[in-house]
């Protein structure tokens, strides 16, 4: 193409008129070409050449030559029919088969200061025939003359996606477009465009392979600026946010021990494995392992929570909870229901809130002695978390249930396997409990979620995110980052819509 437009502008118009649209673009053929045009004087038969629905995104006619009208680009206004006043330039538009003289009587109407919307549908016309030349930057052009013209959310998306991926340009400028969208006047074309370029701004997935891990994440931690990935291969890495670089502890190895659970400390960084516990200095930069009580495995950890630099406490699916202090294992399950516990975490009011496998959860008191179970809730608890005696509560075939904890609801919005959740502060705060956090949420069959009390936002893969099953989350600065069994791990710019 770069030799083509080298041979000057006297070709670019022989080289229009022999392209086609590139497939990711839904408007119909506009140009026409030496083998389908039949040059005519005639109203009739300039009609013929150019159907009904051949006018780029608007399935009736804009210019009807027989009524000497056009139509105002929001079809559903009262007055959406004007008369032409350059009745004979469209026709001699529709009828020659001199693409030269197209686009010069085009750009005359285009650069009409008052007579809309003739000028601005010449400005479409132009942005379509040279979109479909392979010409993004005279594209660009022209389109951004027709939103000028007639501000819509339709063009501003257009032109965004084509800034986007066919021009790559500066995510500012592409933001700039993508801010005026209001993604509830878009067609369905459009709305697909919108999601294609809010993933463009907003996503970012960081491959495993490329540092030699599997993308196949089990947890992930946060350390100040840094964020620890475990993966089921055995996998273990540090990545630097604000560097953006890595440092590969183990890789995947031909015996394969998959990672469970990370624990971060101030000093320290506990890694469970089937057979060991491992524990890294970040003082010395040295390794320590220790071993688990007798019939355990450690990938059946559900949840750890530091208690000091060398005191956790541990939730095992099938051997209950456990203190472990400086190398000496003590069993807390005493007052508990059943040992296979499936989520740990602090409760406000003190003690703990314990979710298990079959039997619901409920409120461990301080000093592991008396347990109370919800009086309602899903069965089979796959994480709780507490924000000022409001609980959310995640579910492996119930959905997510929030409320206080003799009252727990469940939303409909969500999916039925909602098996992560991580609590993010808001700046704006409501006097409405449980509105001054948002919820996000990861699942097995629908990606992640946002929630924030009022407003359930999808990122899954029917809005176009690769990941299917988000097990684990983290947040670090303005992203959150989401890592898969399957696909890796991604991180999504917080601020954004």
């Amino acid at each position: 193409m770069n030799k083509i437009l080298g041979l000057g502008v006297g070709l670019i118009f022989v080289f229009l008129s022999c392209v086609t649209a590139p497939a990711i673009h839904e408007h119909p053929v506009w140009v026409s070409t030496p083998h389908s045009f039949r040059a005519s004087e005639t109203k009739q038969d300039a009609n013929n050449v150019l159907p009904p629905q051949s006018f780029v995104t608007i399935p009736f006619h804009l210019v009807n030559l027989e009524t000497n009208t056009i139509y105002h680009p929001q079809k559903n206004l009262p007055a959406s029919r004007f008369m032409s006043q350059h009745f004979l330039d469209w026709q001699k538009i529709f009828s020659t088969g001199d693409l030269g003289k197209k686009i010069v009587l085009l750009q005359h109407l285009a650069n009409l200061s008052h007579d809309f919307p003739e000028n601005y549908w010449a400005a479409k016309f132009l942005y379509e025939l040279y979109f479909q030349a392979h010409i993004p930057q005279e594209a660009q052009r022209w389109l951004k003359k027709a939103k000028e013209i007639y501000p819509n959310s339709e063009d501003s998306i257009l032109l965004a996606w084509l800034q986007a991926f066919e021009l790559d340009l500066d995510s500012e400028q592409i933001k700039k477009n993508f801010d005026e969208v209001d993604p509830q006047q878009l067609s369905p074309s459009g709305r697909m465009l919108y999601r294609m370029v809010r993933l463009k701004l907003n996503f970012y997935e960081l491959s495993l392979p490329d540092i030699g891990l599997d993308p196949h994440v089990s947890d992930l931690e946060t350390d100040q600026d840094d964020l620890w990935v475990a993966t089921w291969d055995g996998g273990l890495a540090r990545y630097s946010l604000p560097t953006q670089t890595w440092k590969v502890f183990w890789k995947p190895q031909t015996e394969v021990s998959p990672i469970k659970q990370l624990c971060v400390t101030k000093w320290f960084i506990y890694v469970f494995q089937d057979s060991v516990m491992s524990r890294y200095s970040k003082v010395t930069e040295t390794w320590r392992t220790f071993p688990y009580p007798e019939g355990w495995g450690g990938l059946r950890v559900e949840s750890v929570i530091p208690l000091d630099e060398q005191t956790l406490l541990v939730a095992h699916l099938g051997q209950g909870l456990w203190e472990w202090k400086a190398g000496v294992w003590n069993n807390l399950s005493q007052a508990l229901p059943t040992p296979f516990l499936t989520a740990l975490s602090p409760a406000k009011q003190g003690g703990w809130w314990i979710g298990t496998q079959d039997k619901g959860g409920g409120w461990l008191s301080e000093n592991y002695q008396t347990f109370i179970p919800w009086a309602k809730g899903p069965k089979d608890v796959t994480f709780i978390l507490d924000h000022q005696g409001f609980l959310y509560t995640g579910s492996y075939g119930q959905g997510l249930w929030v409320g206080e904890s003799n009252n727990l609801v469940r939303l409909p919005e969500a999916p039925r396997y909602v098996v992560k959740g991580l609590l993010q502060p808001v700046v704006s705060k409501s006097d409405a409990k449980g509105s001054s956090v948002v919820l996000w949420g990861g699942t097995l069959d629908h990606g992640s979620f946002r929630w924030d009390g009022r407003t359930w936002t999808s990122y899954s893969s029917a809005e176009g995110f690769p990941f299917t099953d988000v097990t684990a989350l983290a947040r670090e600065g303005s992203y959150v980052l989401w890592g898969s069994m399957n696909d890796g791990l991604g991180a999504w710019l917080d601020r954004s819509p």
